[in-house]
């Protein structure tokens, strides 16, 4: 298994494919494992490379604070130690925050930009947000994260279809440190770089469940907002989009980078 140091933290990756490189960043609780679906549908084309965020998968559990700044440091540091220059990046939910620091920081690096299922700013600016994040900490400190697995799981998998993705899912991630993810969690709560989307000139695809936990609305305006962007509406689908309709969202990412590529 690849590991580097980056930081203060041994970092996991997974790594596929040749081309173009394609950096794929995992969301909240879920690790580079989640995406060997996904891998294997890119790594044809690309240049596939999937890290394991600080706190998650196998790479080190350090000790937090987290931040949103701090994951996208690793990540660059990660890049450079495998001599990667220029590349696309991929960023579900949490993942999708630490790619607009990411692209933010090393605008000429970045030479795509998808943001899955994801949003410009975490800040709690609505009664929805301010419980969804008092309820997620709430959990995981008195349920345990196998508790809290099996529910969210539940809510973003409830079809009888998906019972052995479901299953996978809670395997997964039941061993997450609750340290670990409460430090993401704060990471997350107020980051925003919504003022300075008007600097991120690279093309940018938007990928929106039509049954996420944020509207379709909310991504409209972040595309509306962006000088070079798209929005790709995936229907009847949860936030897990890359599980739910593996295929709907193959399909629209390859479409995107391939409009896109020099």
């Amino acid at each position: 298994m690849p590991f580097v140091t980056v930081n203060d933290i041994r970092m996991h990756y997974v790594e596929a494919g040749s081309g173009e490189p394609l950096v794929v960043l995992h969301g909240l609780g879920s690790c580079a494992e989640d995406w060997e679906e996904q891998v294997a549908r890119f790594d044809g084309s690309y240049r596939v490379i999937v890290p394991d965020l600080r706190g998650f998968g196998l790479t080190d559990k350090a000790d937090g604070p987290y931040s949103v700044a701090g994951f996208a440091a690793d990540v660059s540091g990660l890049l450079a130690q495998l001599g990667v220059e220029r590349f696309n990046l991929l960023g579900f939910s949490m993942g999708g925050a630490v790619a607009f620091q990411l692209a933010l920081n090393a605008p000429d690096a970045v030479q795509s930009l998808i943001i899955v299922n994801s949003l410009p700013s975490f800040e709690l600016d609505s009664p929805k947000k301010r419980f969804m994040v008092a309820s997620r900490m709430m959990m995981a400190r008195l349920l345990g994260m196998e508790r809290v697995v099996k529910i969210l799981s539940a809510r973003v998998l409830p079809e009888p279809h998906q019972r052995e993705a479901r299953e996978e899912l809670i395997e997964r991630h039941k061993t997450n440190s609750t340290a670990c993810y409460l430090a993401a969690i704060r990471a997350l709560a107020g980051w925003s770089i919504r003022p300075r989307l008007g600097e991120l000139r690279m093309p940018v695809l938007v990928v929106a469940s039509d049954q996420d936990y944020t509207d379709v609305a909310e991504k409209e305006a972040t595309v509306a907002a962006l000088p070079d962007a798209r929005l790709a509406v995936i229907r009847d689908s949860r936030h897990v989009v890359y599980v739910d309709q593996p295929e709907a969202f193959t399909r629209a990412v390859l479409e995107f980078l391939a409009s896109v590529s020099p």
